[in-house]
Protein backbone atom coordinates (compact mmCIF):
# COMPACT_ATOMS: atom_id res chain seq x y z
CA UNK A 1 0.00 0.00 0.00
CA UNK A 2 1.66 3.20 -1.11
CA UNK A 3 1.08 6.38 -3.01
CA UNK A 4 3.96 6.07 -5.46
CA UNK A 5 3.46 7.14 -9.04
CA UNK A 6 2.63 4.14 -11.21
CA UNK A 7 5.62 3.71 -13.52
CA UNK A 8 5.29 1.48 -16.59
CA UNK A 9 7.36 -1.70 -16.44
CA UNK A 10 10.70 -1.57 -18.27
CA UNK A 11 9.27 -3.66 -21.11
CA UNK A 12 7.66 -2.71 -24.40
CA UNK A 13 5.03 -4.93 -26.01
CA UNK A 14 6.56 -6.05 -29.31
CA UNK A 15 4.01 -8.67 -30.39
CA UNK A 16 0.68 -9.95 -29.09
CA UNK A 17 -1.34 -13.04 -29.95
CA UNK A 18 -4.52 -13.86 -28.06
CA UNK A 19 -4.03 -13.58 -24.28
CA UNK A 20 -0.23 -13.48 -24.58
CA UNK A 21 2.40 -10.90 -25.46
CA UNK A 22 6.13 -10.84 -26.12
CA UNK A 23 7.81 -7.96 -24.27
CA UNK A 24 11.21 -6.53 -25.21
CA UNK A 25 13.40 -4.71 -22.70
CA UNK A 26 13.36 -0.94 -22.92
CA UNK A 27 16.92 0.46 -22.62
CA UNK A 28 17.65 2.10 -19.27
CA UNK A 29 18.07 5.89 -19.46
CA UNK A 30 20.14 7.70 -16.83
CA UNK A 31 19.01 11.05 -15.50
CA UNK A 32 21.62 13.61 -16.57
CA UNK A 33 21.97 15.81 -14.66
CA UNK A 34 21.17 13.69 -11.62
CA UNK A 35 17.88 14.30 -9.84
CA UNK A 36 17.87 16.79 -7.01
CA UNK A 37 17.29 15.69 -3.44
CA UNK A 38 13.68 14.59 -3.09
CA UNK A 39 13.48 13.35 -6.67
CA UNK A 40 13.76 9.93 -8.25
CA UNK A 41 14.86 8.83 -11.73
CA UNK A 42 12.40 6.79 -13.80
CA UNK A 43 13.42 3.99 -16.16
CA UNK A 44 12.98 6.44 -19.05
CA UNK A 45 15.39 8.98 -17.57
CA UNK A 46 12.86 11.46 -16.19
CA UNK A 47 13.20 13.04 -12.75
CA UNK A 48 9.96 12.96 -10.81
CA UNK A 49 9.13 13.89 -7.25
CA UNK A 50 9.58 10.96 -4.92
CA UNK A 51 6.55 10.11 -2.81
CA UNK A 52 6.37 8.57 0.61
CA UNK A 53 4.87 5.18 1.51
CA UNK A 54 1.60 5.39 3.41
CA UNK A 55 1.17 3.65 6.77
CA UNK A 56 -2.15 1.81 7.04
CA UNK A 57 -1.45 0.53 10.53
CA UNK A 58 -1.39 -3.09 11.64
CA UNK A 59 -3.10 -5.43 9.15
CA UNK A 60 -4.80 -8.55 10.53
CA UNK A 61 -5.54 -11.38 8.10
CA UNK A 62 -8.28 -13.85 9.04
CA UNK A 63 -9.70 -16.93 7.34
CA UNK A 64 -6.35 -18.72 7.08
CA UNK A 65 -5.51 -21.98 8.83
CA UNK A 66 -3.11 -19.94 11.00
CA UNK A 67 -3.24 -16.40 12.36
CA UNK A 68 -1.36 -13.73 10.40
CA UNK A 69 -0.50 -10.17 11.44
CA UNK A 70 1.35 -7.64 9.25
CA UNK A 71 3.11 -4.87 11.16
CA UNK A 72 4.52 -1.66 9.63
CA UNK A 73 8.24 -1.31 10.32
CA UNK A 74 10.64 1.66 10.09
CA UNK A 75 10.26 5.00 8.35
CA UNK A 76 9.91 3.24 4.96
CA UNK A 77 6.82 1.38 6.19
CA UNK A 78 7.97 -2.07 5.24
CA UNK A 79 5.54 -4.66 6.56
CA UNK A 80 6.86 -7.53 8.65
CA UNK A 81 4.72 -10.63 9.03
CA UNK A 82 4.09 -12.97 11.93
CA UNK A 83 2.31 -16.33 11.64
CA UNK A 84 0.90 -18.04 14.74
CA UNK A 85 1.69 -20.88 14.57
CA UNK A 86 4.30 -20.95 11.79
CA UNK A 87 2.89 -23.04 8.89
CA UNK A 88 4.78 -26.27 8.21
CA UNK A 89 3.59 -27.34 4.76
CA UNK A 90 2.99 -24.05 2.94
CA UNK A 91 -0.75 -24.61 2.64
CA UNK A 92 -2.54 -21.91 4.63
CA UNK A 93 -5.93 -21.83 2.90
CA UNK A 94 -8.20 -23.95 0.71
CA UNK A 95 -10.15 -23.10 -2.40
CA UNK A 96 -13.17 -20.97 -1.60
CA UNK A 97 -12.08 -20.04 1.93
CA UNK A 98 -13.13 -16.42 2.66
CA UNK A 99 -9.97 -14.48 3.55
CA UNK A 100 -10.17 -10.97 4.99
CA UNK A 101 -7.51 -8.32 5.59
CA UNK A 102 -8.36 -5.58 8.08
CA UNK A 103 -6.09 -2.55 8.29
CA UNK A 104 -6.31 -0.71 11.61
CA UNK A 105 -5.59 2.60 9.93
CA UNK A 106 -2.92 5.27 10.43
CA UNK A 107 -2.02 7.82 7.75
CA UNK A 108 -4.40 5.82 5.56
CA UNK A 109 -7.80 5.29 7.20
CA UNK A 110 -8.90 1.84 8.33
CA UNK A 111 -10.25 -0.43 5.62
CA UNK A 112 -11.15 -4.07 4.98
CA UNK A 113 -10.89 -6.29 1.90
CA UNK A 114 -12.08 -9.87 1.42
CA UNK A 115 -11.12 -12.42 -1.23
CA UNK A 116 -11.32 -16.20 -1.68
CA UNK A 117 -8.62 -18.83 -1.27
CA UNK A 118 -7.54 -20.69 -4.41
CA UNK A 119 -6.74 -24.35 -5.07
CA UNK A 120 -3.15 -25.58 -5.52
CA UNK A 121 -1.97 -25.36 -9.12
CA UNK A 122 -0.35 -28.13 -11.14
CA UNK A 123 -0.11 -28.08 -14.93
CA UNK A 124 1.30 -30.43 -17.56
CA UNK A 125 3.97 -27.91 -18.60
CA UNK A 126 7.34 -29.73 -18.59
CA UNK A 127 10.36 -28.59 -16.59
CA UNK A 128 12.48 -27.62 -18.38
CA UNK A 129 10.73 -26.77 -21.63
CA UNK A 130 11.80 -28.87 -24.62
CA UNK A 131 15.06 -27.69 -26.23
CA UNK A 132 13.52 -27.46 -29.69
CA UNK A 133 9.80 -26.87 -29.32
CA UNK A 134 7.81 -27.06 -32.51
CA UNK A 135 4.52 -25.34 -32.95
CA UNK A 136 2.56 -23.63 -30.20
CA UNK A 137 3.23 -24.14 -26.49
CA UNK A 138 0.10 -25.69 -24.98
CA UNK A 139 -0.59 -26.37 -21.33
CA UNK A 140 -3.47 -27.68 -19.25
CA UNK A 141 -4.40 -27.77 -15.58
CA UNK A 142 -7.46 -28.39 -13.44
CA UNK A 143 -9.51 -25.16 -13.60
CA UNK A 144 -10.32 -23.25 -10.43
CA UNK A 145 -13.43 -21.50 -9.16
CA UNK A 146 -15.32 -18.68 -10.82
CA UNK A 147 -13.42 -15.40 -10.67
CA UNK A 148 -9.94 -16.96 -10.60
CA UNK A 149 -7.33 -15.63 -13.04
CA UNK A 150 -4.17 -17.30 -14.36
CA UNK A 151 -0.88 -15.69 -15.36
CA UNK A 152 1.95 -17.44 -17.20
CA UNK A 153 5.38 -15.80 -17.51
CA UNK A 154 8.29 -17.07 -19.59
CA UNK A 155 11.26 -15.13 -18.25
CA UNK A 156 14.86 -15.38 -17.09
CA UNK A 157 15.06 -16.00 -13.36
CA UNK A 158 17.89 -13.52 -12.77
CA UNK A 159 17.29 -10.63 -10.40
CA UNK A 160 16.00 -7.57 -12.22
CA UNK A 161 14.00 -6.90 -15.39
CA UNK A 162 16.78 -6.76 -17.96
CA UNK A 163 15.58 -9.76 -19.98
CA UNK A 164 12.62 -10.15 -22.37
CA UNK A 165 9.52 -12.09 -21.40
CA UNK A 166 6.35 -13.67 -22.67
CA UNK A 167 3.40 -12.90 -20.37
CA UNK A 168 -0.08 -14.38 -20.68
CA UNK A 169 -3.09 -13.41 -18.56
CA UNK A 170 -6.37 -15.29 -18.91
CA UNK A 171 -9.43 -16.61 -17.09
CA UNK A 172 -8.83 -19.83 -15.18
CA UNK A 173 -10.50 -22.25 -17.60
CA UNK A 174 -7.82 -24.95 -17.47
CA UNK A 175 -6.09 -24.43 -20.81
CA UNK A 176 -3.74 -21.96 -22.50
CA UNK A 177 -1.98 -21.87 -25.86
CA UNK A 178 1.08 -19.66 -26.40
CA UNK A 179 1.68 -18.91 -30.06
CA UNK A 180 4.90 -20.40 -31.45
CA UNK A 181 6.07 -17.00 -32.74
CA UNK A 182 6.05 -15.55 -29.23
CA UNK A 183 7.95 -18.50 -27.77
CA UNK A 184 10.53 -18.37 -30.56
CA UNK A 185 11.03 -14.61 -30.08
CA UNK A 186 11.68 -15.20 -26.38
CA UNK A 187 13.99 -18.18 -26.83
CA UNK A 188 16.06 -16.38 -29.48
CA UNK A 189 17.30 -13.88 -26.86
CA UNK A 190 20.11 -14.38 -24.29
CA UNK A 191 18.46 -15.98 -21.24
CA UNK A 192 21.00 -16.80 -18.49
CA UNK A 193 18.41 -18.68 -16.40
CA UNK A 194 15.37 -19.47 -18.57
CA UNK A 195 12.31 -20.08 -16.46
CA UNK A 196 8.55 -20.24 -16.41
CA UNK A 197 6.03 -19.44 -13.67
CA UNK A 198 2.30 -20.18 -13.63
CA UNK A 199 0.12 -18.39 -11.07
CA UNK A 200 -3.52 -18.74 -10.06
CA UNK A 201 -5.00 -15.65 -8.37
CA UNK A 202 -8.25 -14.49 -6.82
CA UNK A 203 -7.96 -10.75 -6.27
CA UNK A 204 -10.18 -8.02 -4.86
CA UNK A 205 -9.30 -4.35 -5.37
CA UNK A 206 -10.48 -1.19 -3.73
CA UNK A 207 -9.57 2.43 -3.18
CA UNK A 208 -9.12 4.37 0.06
CA UNK A 209 -8.83 8.14 -0.25
CA UNK A 210 -7.58 7.75 -3.81
CA UNK A 211 -5.00 5.09 -2.89
CA UNK A 212 -5.45 1.70 -4.62
CA UNK A 213 -5.45 -1.32 -2.31
CA UNK A 214 -5.72 -5.00 -3.16
CA UNK A 215 -5.90 -8.41 -1.51
CA UNK A 216 -4.79 -11.45 -3.53
CA UNK A 217 -4.82 -15.17 -2.73
CA UNK A 218 -2.34 -16.98 -4.95
CA UNK A 219 -1.03 -20.44 -5.79
CA UNK A 220 1.83 -21.06 -8.19
CA UNK A 221 4.25 -23.51 -9.73
CA UNK A 222 7.44 -22.77 -11.61
CA UNK A 223 10.68 -23.99 -13.15
CA UNK A 224 14.15 -22.55 -13.73
CA UNK A 225 16.94 -24.35 -15.53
Amino acid sequence: MDNRETEPPPWDLAQAVGDCGYFEVRPWQDCDPACEVGGTCTWDGECIEASDPIDAGIVTVTGLTVDLVLTPMSEWVYYGYQFDPEPTDGEIFAEGDPIAARAAGAALPAFELETLGVAPLESDLPCPLPDDPTGDLSLRWTPGQAGDQVRLALTSANHGSQFPAVVCETVDDGALVVDAALVEAWRSQPLPVPSWRLERMHEVRGEVQGVPVALTAQAQEGCAW
